[in-house]
């Protein structure tokens, strides 16, 4: 189950403000808000009201009850139970049963597991908050274009400030490591640093030495004490990127410090706490993975509090101008390129129909190659398009003079311009290309449609 949310640095609950309830069913979340005051049944199948239906097997027909505004649970009666997890003053965690007819009070930010579901009741007003004073150096960054993306924008405002683990699932290059940012500067340890590790280049000795530390004399070479990277973080978010590329042996370890709230230096004897947020991300099919045995289920299940799927690019074309458009200015002061670059029609075009397999990472790698090679004032196809146009075309050696720009047929090159250009580079394709100021390809396309003959000459083999 998800680790129980520690309450005390969220502000107390006033009745003029709003609470949401998210659910995580089986992976998945579901968000409802509660009303500012009454009484709300949630159960499999609910018939009054004011009540939320969650239908899972797990829960009873009316599992339990929330009452606003003074934010009380109560258990109906149900045959899974109702349990409230708690941080103890000694800071071990504890999940408690509810007594049936014996309602308790709740703060936000409190996490309740009913049968098998999670409900987190999250402060919307820490919501709004966030949105109007982002956090300190971070720039404003306008809202997304694309609906789903707003919809999870949206679902980490509502996380962010309680310390449930959250999962980031998306392919590579999709920007999930700048989500992950987000869900930290939009909560209460935005003060305290961010911890980002490449789980794929985590070994059992690096996890063991270089996560939770080791004492003098542990091992050789180890002549004083040396804090965990966990150690250091404490206070701060904890990013765990490509977790589905962790190896079995060290996801047990990982674990265990995420279970206890505690990490075992190397040599110690006593575990020191650790106070850390965890955030998971990964390109790879993680519930598939746990089938196939190469991911243990307890951990995807700590670490799925709250999964956020996060679309490919190819599926946001509304945002593909704006980034391009954007990685523009950055790539023109980043290379300190004098003025401002535009992206010419054609290049529109080559954006809107690439599939772009490597998302925004490809993207923004285009965008610079672009700015580097152009020395116009607009991007055009051949400068994002390797393909379109080889470098040798558009940039020709010194000793090939350029030619007249030959006459076109149709938008193509002219029979007697190929000619003349073969004949001059004595039937070499590829140096007539660079002197009509065309590919090679380009070139043998029409030498074909013309049937011209193409003589064997050395320039026109390759060795053997």
């Amino acid at each position: 189950m998800p680790e129980p949310v520690v309450t005390s640095t969220l502000p107390p609950f006033d009745a003029a403000e709003r609470v949401d309830m998210v659910f995580v069913v089986d992976g998945g979340t579901t968000t409802r808000p509660l009303p500012p005051a009454g009484r709300v049944v949630i159960g499999r199948t609910v018939t009054v009201t004011h009540g939320v239906a969650v239908p899972h097997a797990s829960l009873s027909r009316e599992h339990a009850a929330i009452t606003v505004p003074e934010l009380s649970l109560e258990d109906l009666g149900s045959t899974n139970g109702t349990f409230l997890h708690q941080t103890l003053p000694d800071g071990t965690r504890a999940e408690t049963r509810l007594v049936p007819g014996c309602p308790v009070t709740l703060r936000p930010g409190a996490t309740v597991r009913l049968g098998a579901v999670t409900l987190v009741l999250v402060p919307t007003f820490v919501r709004e908050r966030s949105a109007a004073a982002p956090a300190e150096g971070v720039p404003a960054e306008p809202p997304p274009l694309d609906p789903r993306m707003r919809e999870v924008h949206a679902l980490i405002d509502r996380v962010a400030p309680a310390d449930i683990p959250v999962l980031l699932l998306g392919e590579t290059g999709v920007g999930k490591e700048v989500l992950a940012e987000r869900i930290h500067n939009a909560s209460p340890r935005r003060h305290r640093p961010m911890l980002r590790l490449n789980c794929a280049a985590l070994s059992e000795q690096l996890v063991e030495s270089e996560l939770f530390g080791h004492e003098r004399g542990a091992f050789t070479g180890a002549v004083t004490a040396k804090p965990g990277l966990l150690e250091g973080a404490a206070g701060g978010t904890v990013l765990l990127d490509e977790i589905g590329d962790l190896r079995l042996e060290s996801q047990a370890k990982l674990l265990r410090v995420i279970e206890e709230g505690k990490a075992l230096r190397v040599g110690g004897v006593t575990a020191r706490p650790v106070d850390v947020r965890f955030v998971a991300a990964t390109h790879r099919d993680l519930e598939r993975a746990v089938a196939a045995g190469a991911f243990r289920q307890d951990l995807y299940y700590r670490l799925a509090g709250v999964v956020l799927r996060v679309p490919p690019l190819r599926e946001r074309p509304a945002e593909l101008l704006p980034l391009a458009t954007g990685f523009v200015r950055a790539a023109c002061a980043r290379y300190q390129r004098p003025g401002d670059l535009s992206l010419a029609p054609d290049a529109e075009d080559f954006l809107a129909a690439h599939p772009w397999p490597g998302n925004i990472r490809e993207l923004r790698h285009c965008i610079d190659r672009a700015v580097l090679l152009c020395d116009g004032p607009a991007l055009r196809r051949a400068h994002l398009d390797p393909a379109a146009q080889p470098a040798e075309a558009r940039h020709p050696p010194p000793d090939v003079a350029p030619e007249a720009a030959p006459a076109r047929d149709g938008g193509g090159l002219t029979r007697e311009a190929i000619e003349a250009s073969l004949a001059r580079n004595a039937g070499n394709q590829t140096r007539a290309a660079r002197a009509l100021g065309v590919s090679r390809r380009t070139l043998v396309t029409w030498i074909e449609r013309f049937g011209i003959s193409r003589p064997r000459t050395p320039g026109n083999h390759k060795p053997t």
